[in-house]
């Protein structure tokens, strides 16, 4: 049976990366998050994501779905074989339930948020 059994190398303390291609949610998502105390890196750039990805641990990343040059799901899968244990949070505004369902059966991500968000669930869903 597959147990998750923590990384010692993921850190509470490790910050938050979060990607959004629109600067209207990404300065917003990046306010809330250091309003609640959380260290954040943020980009619009999903490439430039990776490579935060390659320098330093992360102890969740946030990406949008729909982006240039990469999807928030093709990012996130990428993410996981950087950083298998980071948690995967995807925020989407267009819905296909089966691609969310399919990401979340292969490990890709762990949770997913609708836009337009309220404060107080994405912050939960960040804590937990």
């Amino acid at each position: 049976m597959g147990m998750n059994i923590p990384d010692p190398t993921v850190h509470p303390a490790d910050p938050i990366l979060v990607v959004d291609d629109e600067e209207m949610v990404l300065l917003p998502l990046q306010s809330t998050l250091r309003r609640a105390r959380y260290e954040t890196v943020a980009t619009s750039d999903p490439l430039l994501a990776l490579e935060e990805l390659k320098q330093r641990p992360f102890s969740v990343i946030i990406s949008d779905q729909l982006m240039p040059r990469m999807s928030g799901l093709e990012l996130l899968a990428r993410a996981r074989q950087i950083q298998p244990y980071t948690t995967r949070i995807l925020i989407t505004a267009v819905v296909n339930l089966g691609t969310v369902i399919d990401a979340i059966n292969q490990g890709e991500i762990f949770r997913f948020i609708v836009k337009p968000w309220l404060h107080e669930e994405f912050l939960a869903t960040v804590r937990n």
